[in-house]
């Protein structure tokens, strides 16, 4: 009967002092809980919109391929990524022409290739000075090209 009441003493002043130790493990704990999942959340949000870039830059390569007019196609490749991609706070694109020589395989006379290089800037989400983060601005890049072969008949 004494050991009894001898545990219950010994016991009852230990589990007063550790009452709070669980939220103070809690708040250890949670910046980097927040970190893991703020990189998560951010970092699938850039794989997004490099994917989305890459399917404008591809449609843009081939709508340019299509029409092959120089004059027109910086504004035609700005409106196609600016239709994919949203919330851009800045972008860059680059179009690339070039006439390739003929392939020997084909009866072609030459082969016109557009290259379109895209660079997007966005604001991120969860910018923290004292959580794990990705930087207040996020640079987001994607490339694509396009090839066409022109044959050019002789009229008689």
């Amino acid at each position: 009967m004494k050991i009894y009441i001898h545990k219950q003493r010994i016991s009852r002043p230990l589990r007063c002092y550790q009452r709070g130790i669980a939220v103070i493990w809690l708040i250890l704990l949670l910046v980097p809980i927040m970190g893991f999942v703020i990189l998560a959340v951010e970092g699938t949000r850039y794989i997004h919109e490099k994917s989305r870039i890459e399917d404008a830059t591809e449609m843009a390569a081939f709508a340019l391929i299509l029409e092959d007019n120089v004059q027109s196609a910086p504004k035609m490749a700005q409106e196609y990524i600016r239709a994919y991609v949203r919330d851009i706070d800045d972008l860059k694109v680059v179009i690339e022409r070039d006439v390739l020589p003929a392939n020997p395989g084909l009866q072609a006379s030459s082969r016109v290739r557009y290259t379109v290089t895209a660079q997007t800037m966005h604001q991120s989400w969860f910018h923290s000075d004292i959580i794990p983060s990705f930087p207040e601005k996020q640079t987001v890049k994607g490339s694509s090209q396009a090839i066409k072969s022109v044959s050019i008949t002789k009229q008689e």
